[in-house]
């Protein structure tokens, strides 16, 4: 697979791309939550002023993963706008994650929180974009940027005791919302497939939703999972905070 490692997925072979839950998928899987382990502890165990530089590193790094990515994209002839464009749901998060290091802005750190992390997890699920193998330039630079999305909100709540609140949310809906209907007019404008508001990929989380309710069905799926998805992240936090306040009220 190293002859196809720059190579564009229009010129990969039919078979070089990867089941969910194969040997491959699990394999990466394994690896990147190790590595995301590891540095969580690693940023527990430094000093407040050394946390800062190694987030502002890792920030970095994200920013790379996407800049890369279109050089790439450039060298070998292939940058199309209809798919390099930064302006899928977890492309926004990261974005929001580095203002979130270099700003400090608790609402970026939301949207981490409850965009970016349960985006980055669906992806660890069902991390089918294309044909590609993951020994592939392109593969490699989606598994590091995915596992950051997923590390950034790990970090800050752990180590930084950053606590999402539901009362930051609305703030959050409206980034999503914003950046849906700037997704719906580009998709209309150049024919992208943008936060897969036109359909969904084969080989994806979406694929049997979207096969049930059909357009626009599963946009509508898409949205109540999402708060389906907050009611998860957020129950814990609501409850410890009523906890609090029942304590402190006896």
């Amino acid at each position: 697979m190293w002859a196809y490692f720059w190579a564009y997925q229009t010129d990969l072979p039919a078979d070089a791309g990867f089941d969910p839950f194969s040997r491959p998928h699990l394999t990466w899987v394994i690896a990147a939550l190790t590595a995301i382990m590891i540095l969580t502890c690693v940023h527990h165990k430094l000093m407040p002023a050394a946390r800062r530089r190694m987030e502002g590193l890792l920030a970095v790094v994200l920013a790379l993963t996407y800049m890369l990515r279109w050089i790439w994209a450039l060298v070998i002839g292939h940058y199309q706008l209809n798919e390099m464009l930064p302006l899928q749901l977890c492309a926004v998060a990261a974005a929001l994650d580095i203002a979130a290091v270099f700003s400090g802005k608790p609402v970026f750190r939301e949207f981490g929180y409850s965009c970016g992390l349960p985006g980055a997890v669906v992806v660890f699920l069902t991390p089918g974009i294309g044909p590609y193998p993951v020994l592939h330039f392109y593969y490699l630079l989606f598994i590091v940027d995915h596992s950051l999305l997923i590390l950034f909100p790990l970090i800050w709540i752990i180590n930084d005791r950053f606590r999402p609140s539901f009362r930051r949310l609305p703030a959050c809906f409206g980034i999503v919302l914003v950046m849906a209907g700037l997704d719906v007019g580009v998709n209309r404008l150049i024919g992208s497939n943008y936060m897969f508001l036109n359909f969904v990929p084969d080989h994806t989380f979406w694929k049997p939703i979207a096969d049930r309710f059909g357009y626009p069905g599963y946009q509508l799926a898409m949205a109540g999972l999402l708060l389906l998805v907050w009611l998860i992240l957020y129950a814990p936090w609501i409850a410890a905070a009523r906890r609090k306040t029942a304590k402190t009220l006896q």
